[in-house]
């Protein structure tokens, strides 16, 4: 599929590649820097009688088919009448180049995101975060 949009007064073409599992948005080169920009996402559901249960996630960032960053790792989804909660186990974040890259090269990220939709903030529900990181030397 290939679509062109207009961002004020420069029209800018994404190129977009999918399956059932695999979405891949490309910007070409009149975009972005004289450069191919490249994201691709990437999930596998645990379960494919539920596909939106859980699953393993991967997304990659990539400049002229040089990967800058991987993302990816389980991430859960379970919804009841009370409260929506995300689980998010074994993420991991590599950047390989870029400016990211002065900050950290990996980091490792568990963690629980509950929202909680029967006690409610006036008119937002409770949203609580519990999450553990980890970054390398």
């Amino acid at each position: 599929m290939d679509i062109t949009l207009k961002f004020f007064t420069i029209p800018a073409q994404i190129i977009i590649e999918y399956t059932k599992t695999m979405v891949k948005l490309m910007f070409p080169v009149t975009y972005s820097n004289m450069k191919m920009l490249e994201i691709e996402l990437e999930y596998q559901p645990t379960n494919d009688l539920s596909l939106l249960g859980g699953g393993n996630i991967k997304m990659m960032a990539s400049l002229d088919s040089m990967p800058i960053i991987k993302i990816g790792g389980y991430c859960g989804l379970t919804i009841n009448a009370e409260n929506n909660e995300v689980i998010f186990n074994d993420f991991y974040v590599n950047v390989m180049d870029g400016t990211f890259k002065a900050s950290f090269s990996e980091l490792k990220l568990y963690g629980k995101i509950t929202i909680d939709s029967f006690n409610k903030n006036n008119l937002l529900p409770k949203i609580s975060v519990e999450a553990k990181i980890e970054k390398d030397q």
